[in-house]
């Protein structure tokens, strides 16, 4: 998510503008306390992702920073237990 004041010439819409257009399934595995996305962008996200009846798939995850999955990175504390549900577009349920 970009703030509308930070678009610049290189940066001419903030991705949640693309929502309407994603064709494939998303999945998101989001830290907690990631500076960006944030929690709240994650949420308004996610609100986007439904509002257009998208696939997608969230986990979000209590004590993670950015990049917690990078198998490069010591262990930052997570446990890495998602505390949020898996959601998907109810419009999205295959039969």
């Amino acid at each position: 998510m970009v703030d509308k004041a930070n678009l610049t010439a290189k940066k001419l819409v903030s991705p949640i503008d693309l929502t309407e257009g994603i064709k494939c399934p998303i999945m998101g595995l989001f830290g907690n306390e990631n500076p960006n996305p944030n929690v709240e962008q994650v949420n308004q996200t996610e609100a986007a992702l439904k509002r257009y009846g998208k696939i997608y798939e969230f986990h979000r995850y209590d004590g993670a920073g950015h990049a917690f999955f990078a198998h490069y990175r010591r262990n930052n504390g997570s446990s890495r237990q998602s505390t949020a549900r898996t959601r998907s577009s109810p419009s999205s349920a295959r039969t």
